[in-house]
């Protein structure tokens, strides 16, 4: 007896399984953190925001949704401005709950890492 009876060997495979949660998790979570913050800024200082600077310095917003010409004579459908709003509301919505489901599944997947690295089969290899 070497006076260390209480304590428990981790293997350095448990080490690796709990590291790599603890990775995960954390990375997901500053994610999750920095989305939440970009949506905050979305509605409440959209003049803050780099990505909608760019946008409206960039982008020439004409009212012209569809245009053409048939037998050469031009044609235009417009769009109002409020459908306008509607429509980039609802592909950013898209995009953020996309990039949510995948951090989400990486905050999954690390908490499982660290579930598998404590369970108690984990201890008999």
């Amino acid at each position: 007896m070497n006076g260390n009876e209480g304590e428990v060997e981790i293997s350095a495979g448990k080490k690796l399984l709990v590291l790599s949660g603890s990775a995960l998790i954390v990375l997901a979570v500053v994610i999750l953190l920095f989305l939440g913050f970009f949506v905050y800024q979305l509605f409440y200082q959209p003049d803050q925001v780099y990505l909608i600077k760019y946008l409206m310095d960039t982008i020439d917003l004409s009212d012209k949704a569809f245009f053409g010409r048939i037998d050469n004579a031009p044609f235009y459908i417009h769009i109002s401005d409020p459908i306008k709003y509607f429509l980039y509301f609802m592909a950013t919505f898209l995009i953020l709950s996309i990039v949510v489901r995948i951090f989400r599944g990486i905050l999954s997947a690390g908490t499982a890492l660290i579930k598998i690295a404590n369970s108690p089969k984990a201890d008999k290899e």
